[in-house]
């Protein structure tokens, strides 16, 4: 083999190899997982009077020019809800590298029919600029049920 082939098939090698990797700035942060909610909320919480959204459904971090995008996508317990915000704790400042980050909605204002999952589903979203991301590995989205988090 000359050396501009094995020189080609090692930089192709290097490449597909960085695809599944912190490198690929595709994968900035990793994929979310689903853990449950502790039963204390930490310190440094936010008040608002909206209700938690039921279960957070998908979390994903997006590069985005000087910072990222925080998207998320929650169920609610019935159709209605509106007025989705991520209320981002401790006034932004990571604990341990963990930025944790409520999702809260205004519900209904009369009763409001069940509907099906998909129809309950709610979508918000934060940028955080690069100097609010320094020092965080993982991003936690909270709800009353369930939380996700995304890691570095």
């Amino acid at each position: 083999m000359s050396r501009i082939t094995l020189l080609a098939v090692f930089s192709v090698a290097l490449l597909t190899s960085a695809c599944s990797s912190r490198l690929n700035p595709l994968n900035w942060f990793g994929r979310d997982r689903s853990e449950p909610v502790a039963a204390v909320q930490a310190p440094g919480g936010v008040v608002d009077a909206r209700p938690f959204v039921t279960e957070i459904v998908s979390l994903r971090v997006d590069r985005a020019p000087g910072g990222a995008i925080v998207n998320t996508v929650g169920r609610t317990s019935t159709q209605g809800y509106w007025e989705p915000a991520l209320l981002i704790e401790n006034r932004g400042v990571p604990v341990d590298g963990v930025l944790t980050i409520q999702f809260r909605a205004s519900g209904p204002y009369k009763r409001a029919a069940q509907g099906t999952e998909r129809s309950r589903e709610i979508t918000a979203a934060v940028y955080l600029t690069d100097q609010e991301m320094a020092g965080v590995r993982t991003i936690v989205v909270r709800g009353a049920s369930n939380q996700r988090s995304v890691r570095r």
